[in-house]
């Protein structure tokens, strides 16, 4: 189990996952007490798995990784708890 503040476990995460998968990053979501797990890929869209804080481990980072580098390299893969993009909500204008 990683230890700290949230900020700091991502920091610690951010470190795992980019060793597995260079340029991915982690970020921090105090208010829904987890860590995002993101990666850019080819077409500059973002993958993404979200880790509660309560699964949060060097194992499931690693995991997160192999599947987001796979991601990336095009490689057809199904993210755990993938984090899709928000929806865009948009009113038709006169």
């Amino acid at each position: 189990m990683l230890e700290g503040t949230i900020e700091e476990r991502a920091a610690q995460a951010e470190r795992i996952l980019s060793s597995i998968a260079p340029g991915a990053f982690c970020t921090a979501q105090e208010w829904d007490s987890r860590i995002d797990c993101e990666i850019r890929l080819a077409d500059g869209s973002i993958a993404a798995e979200m880790i509660v804080l309560a699964e949060l481990s060097e194992a499931r980072i690693i995991a997160a990784g192999e599947r987001l580098q796979m991601k990336r390299q095009g490689i057809p893969v199904r993210l755990e708890n993938e984090r899709r993009p928000p929806v865009r909500i948009v009113s038709q204008g006169d």
